[in-house]
């Protein structure tokens, strides 16, 4: 009511509030929903990140990794609140590709042609249940950060390429990076070995090791890890040093 009495008090206290309060319009903030990239997700896009890599955006060293012929499968890390990391391995049991392939060729028109639309995806993919293995481990804080670091790294490094077309056999990488509230990311496929990209893909490779190795395993798991990613940051011109910290059950 007292704003009704005297509007000019209300303009007042409103100036006084915008010298006090950080205007949110101030700077631009990371896009990451399905605005940021040039196409909108297919229904099939969707249920991977869906089943793969689950709810939350803060997944570290994330790779999504969808073969030809093989069952897609995604590997990232997370920091757990006392600093160490949970590392998680999450693949399908069967190629969700072919099983939503299957479901299309079985629809109307049945031994014909059919649309892969994304109608017919979703349609196709509502009919699919597929089920998800997860493994998990976890890395100490300095490992964790060790890794980290080398993600970030390399993903801050992508650039424009002439690599080739993804082709009728071979693997697609996605890989993500959260990193103080900013998502690097970048793709590859089949990269050529030697190349950077296979060195990073070879890094990721790593990670899921370790979190698929079992505990008798482990410590020989990670010292790989460690190692493919001290050789991964040398060739970005880092002089990393192997970090200490143990591995915990």
């Amino acid at each position: 009511m007292i704003w009704a009495m005297y509007p000019a008090l209300r303009l007042i206290s409103v100036g006084l509030l915008a010298l006090v309060l950080p205007a949110a319009a101030d700077v631009l903030r990371p896009e990451t929903g399905v605005f940021a990239g040039p196409e909108a997700p297919t229904p099939y896009e969707l249920r991977l990140r869906r089943d793969l890599l689950g709810g939350g955006f803060s997944r570290m060293c994330q790779m999504l990794s969808i073969p030809s012929r093989e069952p897609e499968r995604a590997v990232y890390m997370l920091r757990t609140d006392d600093g160490s990391f949970v590392v998680l391995s999450r693949r399908f049991k069967a190629s969700l590709w072919m099983a939503m392939q299957k479901k299309m060729a079985a629809g109307p028109g049945k031994g014909r042609s059919y649309a892969i639309g994304p109608e017919q995806q979703a349609a196709a993919l509502r009919r699919v249940r597929a089920a998800v293995h997860t493994q998990a481990a976890i890395l100490d804080p300095e490992a964790g950060n060790f890794v980290a670091e080398g993600c970030k790294q390399a993903l801050l490094r992508v650039a424009p390429s002439a690599e080739a077309s993804p082709g009728p056999d071979g693997t697609t990488h996605h890989a993500s990076h959260w990193d103080a509230g900013t998502i690097l990311s970048g793709k590859t496929w089949s990269p050529e070995e030697g190349s950077l990209a296979a060195d990073f893909v070879a890094m990721e490779e790593g990670l899921r090791a370790f979190a698929e190795s079992e505990l008798a395993q482990r410590a020989a798991a990670k010292a790989e890890l460690l190692a493919r990613v001290r050789h991964l940051r040398e060739r970005l011109g880092e002089t990393a040093s192997h970090p200490i910290g143990k591995t915990q059950d």
